[in-house]
Parts: C-alpha cells; sequence; structure tokens
C-alpha cells in the first residue's frame, strides 16, 4: 500500500472519507496492532468523527448576550475554566462534546457561584427522576444548577446542547427494543413554547425560571423517559400533565415519574 501521511491527511479532509475507512479496517484485519498506519487512521477517524457531530438546533452559546452581570461573570468563569481544564485543545466552548461533562461543568458552577457570594443549588435529573430504579443502570442522568440572584431564580445548563445530536434525535427509534426514546432535544423542538426554552439555554447558557420555564425544559427529559408502552396505551401526544410544582417536586426527591406512570411505559423496551 503505497502511501505515506500526507496522503493520508488528503483523504481524511476530502469526500472520500468512506474510503479511509475501508483502509483502516483493511489495516486492522490483519491484526498488526503495531502498524503506524493503522494508529494514525484510527486518530484521524476520530478526529473526524468529532468533527462531523451534527445538531438539531444550530444556536450557540455567546455569553455577550447575556445582560446579567453576575450570572455573565460566574458563566465566563466557568467556561475559563473547562477550556483550561482541556489544556487549550478547545478556544471555544462551543467545539466541546458537551456529552459526559454535565456533572463536572455543573460542580465548576457551583463552586465559582459561591466564590461570587451567589446561591446556587446543583440539580440532578435520573431516569424517570428516581436514582434508586436505575432504569439504565448508573447511566442517564444529567445535572445543572439554579441560581438565585436578587430574589430571581435561574436555570443554568451549560452542556444542554449534547440532547440536540442529529443521530440521537430520531423520532423512529421510539419502540425500538434495547434503544433509549429520542434525546429530550428531540420533543423541546416539536414545540413552540418548549422550543422558546431551549433556544434560550443553548444561545446564553441560562433562562429565568418564569411561566412554566421549568415545565417546559423538564417535559424534554420526561418525554425522553418514555417508550412505546405509553404511546400505544395513550396515543401520540408528545406533552405531559406535569406543572412547575410537581417538577420541584421530582427533582427535590419528593415524588418522581414513576408513581404517576406505569414502570413499564419508561426506559428501553424489552425484547
Amino acid at each position: 500500500m503505497d502511501l505515506d501521511i500526507d496522503d493520508l491527511n488528503n483523504l481524511v479532509n476530502s469526500d472520500d472519507y468512506e474510503y479511509l475507512r475501508k483502509i483502516f479496517n483493511h489495516l486492522k484485519s490483519a491484526n498488526d496492532n503495531n502498524n503506524e498506519y493503522l494508529k494514525y487512521i484510527n486518530c484521524l477517524l476520530k478526529c473526524r468523527d468529532k468533527m462531523k457531530i451534527n445538531y438539531i438546533c444550530d444556536t450557540i452559546l455567546d455569553t455577550d448576550l447575556i445582560n446579567d452581570k453576575a450570572i455573565k461573570n460566574i458563566i465566563n468563569k466557568t467556561i475559563y475554566k473547562v477550556l483550561k481544564y482541556f489544556g487549550g485543545i478547545y478556544k471555544d466552548i462551543n467545539e466541546l462534546d458537551m456529552t459526559n461533562n454535565c456533572t463536572g461543568i455543573s460542580l465548576y458552577v457551583e463552586k465559582i457561584s459561591k466564590e461570587e457570594r451567589v446561591e446556587c443549588e446543583l440539580k440532578d435529573i435520573w431516569p424517570a427522576y428516581s436514582c434508586d430504579e436505575k432504569i439504565y443502570g448508573n447511566r442517564g442522568f444529567h445535572y445543572f444548577n439554579i441560581l438565585e440572584i436578587d430574589n430571581k431564580k435561574y436555570l443554568v445548563d451549560l452542556t444542554y446542547k449534547q440532547f440536540f445530536k442529529c443521530n440521537y434525535c430520531l423520532e423512529e427509534e421510539i419502540g425500538v427494543p434495547l434503544l433509549c426514546a429520542p434525546l429530550p432535544g428531540f420533543f423541546m423542538m416539536i414545540d413552540e413554547e418548549r422550543k422558546k426554552v431551549a433556544k434560550e439555554i443553548l444561545k446564553k447558557g441560562y433562562i429565568e425560571l418564569k411561566n412554566d420555564v421549568l415545565k417546559h425544559y423538564c417535559d424534554g427529559f420526561t418525554l425522553s423517559f418514555r417508550n412505546k408502552n405509553y404511546y400505544n396505551i395513550h396515543g401520540y401526544d408528545y406533552t405531559t400533565t406535569y406543572k412547575d410544582e410537581d417538577y420541584y417536586n421530582f427533582l427535590n426527591g419528593v415524588d418522581n415519574q414513576i408513581k404517576h406512570e406505569s414502570i413499564k411505559c419508561i426506559g428501553p423496551l424489552r425484547k
């Protein structure tokens, strides 16, 4: 195979991406784990795959749009800490794939808020709002923050865009055995009120908690926890009857979705 590094670089940046993957699979089948091309192509493919992430909402975080000075300060300091943590690999927070980063980033928000003497709560959302059931094992939870400034509450979620990846927001996944339902982003974008909330969070990293904002935000998660059994019984109506106060109870561990909906209607379908 007469290829050098420049050839490979040209391939990965061309439309012949699948050809590069064929080369990788061919080398891999030779069981030569020390092959320098195998290692290099694997690295290129990972980078390319990362670059190919697409979202169903193209809104990006822009802290210049934040009017509240206290929140802007906290978010900017958090972004600085996050970028520093990754050693300068990323120049912009929007380059970072937020998947599995919610815990660390939300802890940064909490820590910096306390340093700035801003009241902050760290909140978690487990599947169906129950950490005891372990619907997806120890996976599937999400962390965010609630800040209180001048008697107003704000929801801060700097990793929210992870729920808007195109390949995980497919309605067709509902009812497929062992698969999760579409991510919350799918359900947020098909309803105008929920879409407004989603875009505000994606654009600024936060939103004031008023006028059913918490309901709209949490509805996206609630709907994503349901499976086809629920829709077979109730029809494909992507709404909930839960209100802000219900979700505060869910988030505080006083109540959960399972107490209102059958466990058979929640989580992945079994074969």
